[in-house]
């Protein structure tokens, strides 16, 4: 593995540079510190801070997890071999999802278990239990909402016909929905009551897409989402108010 030591007046300046010199990112290198500053006196035997910075090592068996690269098609389009090749190996990294994420959970140290639940419809879901269930839920699901980016990333590799995933934890995505069930109910009461648009706090797509099915059967409000990326904001707007808030109108 590359490592190299750099020099700076600070810690801080030393990693700095040590960083430049792999190309790596912080979370890329292990850091030792071999020298703190020394400011020595009247300049006379002050040393400046050293540190060794190593690259870690790449998750090899998660690389080995996921699929190899797409196979080469001719001019004349896939071949009866290719096309039984790839269907294959789509459906043997759907029965393997559920051991890449429980492998990539327990080097990260938590105690679980993972299966994967395949409802009527097809949609695919990675259920985690166990003792630490819990603990990779994290705010708002946001831990949950990386992990299961993650794995459709993987997935993604096996070309259009790839399975999507969606993670479950310790039943967090039942809660969540019944939470959400609610929360639309007493805003849209709100601002019906107000007569004024009411604007929610940043959501992941997957408590968008709830709330706006929940608001469904509200009658007399309608939604929409503010913003771009992952995170938007959603306005619940009652019947004759104007979008952007304020008086309803006439």
């Amino acid at each position: 593995m590359r490592s190299v030591e750099a020099e700076g007046s600070s810690i801080d300046e030393a990693i700095a540079r040590a960083l430049r010199a792999l190309g790596a990112e912080r979370d890329q290198v292990e850091v030792e510190i071999l020298e703190n500053v020394r400011r020595g006196v009247l300049g006379i035997g002050s040393r400046p801070a050293r540190v060794r910075a190593t690259m870690r090592a790449p998750l090899r068996w998660l690389e080995e997890a996921v699929f190899d690269d797409e196979p080469t098609v001719a001019a004349d389009g896939p071949q009866p071999v290719e096309e039984e090749r790839r269907a294959n190996d789509v459906a043997a990294t759907a029965d393997d999802a559920a051991t890449v994420l429980a492998e990539l959970l327990s080097r990260m140290g938590f105690s679980v278990m993972v299966d994967q639940r395949v409802s009527a419809n097809g949609e695919r879901t990675l259920v985690v239990n166990g003792r630490d269930a819990a603990g990779i839920v994290g705010r708002q699901g946001e831990v949950l909402d990386a992990l299961e980016y993650l794995m459709n990333r993987i997935s993604d590799r096996g070309g259009p016909d790839a399975p999507r995933y969606t993670l479950d934890a310790d039943g967090y995505r039942e809660r969540r929905l019944t939470s959400l069930a609610d929360l639309a109910q007493r805003v849209a009461d709100k601002a019906r009551r107000k007569g004024k648009p009411v604007t929610l706090s940043p959501m992941n797509p997957t408590d968008r897409h709830a709330l706006h099915a929940a608001l469904r059967s509200e009658t007399g409000v309608s939604i929409r989402s503010l913003g771009q990326g992952f995170y938007r904001k959603l306005v619940v707007i009652p019947d004759g108010a104007r979008r952007s808030g304020g008086k309803p109108r006439r």
